[in-house]
C-alpha cells in the first residue's frame, strides 16, 4: 500500500514534473529561494528594529508592519507549492488503506474541491482588493498601499486553485489510464 504522498511524487516524475532540470521544479526552487530570502529580510529588519529601539531609543518606524505583511506574503506564495507537493496537511488514514487508483480518485476529487473553493475565495479576494484600491487606503505606520499585502491572499488563492486544478486533473488521467492498462503502478 503506498503512502498518499508517495504517488504524488512517483507520478509527478512520470510525466517529467519532477526531474531536476524540469520546468516546475526549477519554478519552486526559485520561489523557495524567494520565499528564503524575505524571511532572512524580515529576520534582518526584526534585529535592526530592536537593536535601534534598545540601543538608540528610536525604533524603525513601520517596520512592525513591514514584518506582519512580508509575513503574509510568505505565507501565501508558499501555500501553491505545498499544494502542488502534495503535503499539506490532512487525514490521510482512508487514503493510506485504498488501493492506489482509488486513493488518486480519492485525491483528485480533494484537489478539485480545494481549487473550486479557492477560486471562490480568489473572486471575492479580487473584490475587496479592488475596492482598497478604489477608497487608496494606506496602512497607519509605514503609508504601505493597502492593495499590496491584500493581494497576497488574492495570488496565494489563485495560484493554489491553478495548482490544485492541474494536480486533480493529472490525477483522474492517471487513475484512469492506469485502470485501463496504459499507466502501470
Amino acid at each position: 500500500m503506498a503512502h498518499p504522498t508517495e504517488f504524488s511524487r512517483t507520478g509527478l516524475s512520470r510525466i517529467g514534473l519532477s526531474s531536476p532540470g524540469s520546468w516546475p521544479q526549477q519554478l519552486g526552487g526559485l520561489a523557495r529561494n524567494l520565499l528564503g530570502l524575505l524571511l532572512i529580510i524580515m529576520v534582518l529588519l526584526n534585529v535592526a528594529n530592536a537593536l535601534g529601539r534598545y540601543l538608540f531609543g528610536q525604533a524603525i518606524e513601520g517596520s512592525d508592519e513591514l514584518m506582519v505583511f512580508g509575513m503574509a506574503w510568505l505565507v501565501f506564495l508558499g501555500m501553491p507549492l505545498v499544494a502542488l507537493e502534495g503535503r499539506h496537511l490532512r487525514f490521510s488514514f482512508l487514503e493510506q488503506h485504498l488501493p492506489i487508483n482509488r486513493s488518486r480518485l480519492l485525491q483528485a476529487g480533494l484537489d478539485l474541491y480545494v481549487a473550486v473553493l479557492c477560486t471562490w475565495a480568489a473572486f471575492q479576494s479580487a473584490t475587496f482588493v479592488e475596492r482598497v484600491a478604489m477608497i487608496g487606503q494606506k496602512s497607519m505606520a509605514a503609508g504601505i498601499p493597502m492593495v499590496i499585502p491584500h493581494s497576497a491572499l488574492l495570488f496565494g488563492l489563485s495560484a493554489t486553485a491553478l495548482v490544485c486544478a492541474g494536480r486533480g486533473c493529472w490525477l483522474l488521467f492517471t487513475a484512469f489510464s492506469a485502470q485501463s492498462g496504459k499507466v502501470n503502478d
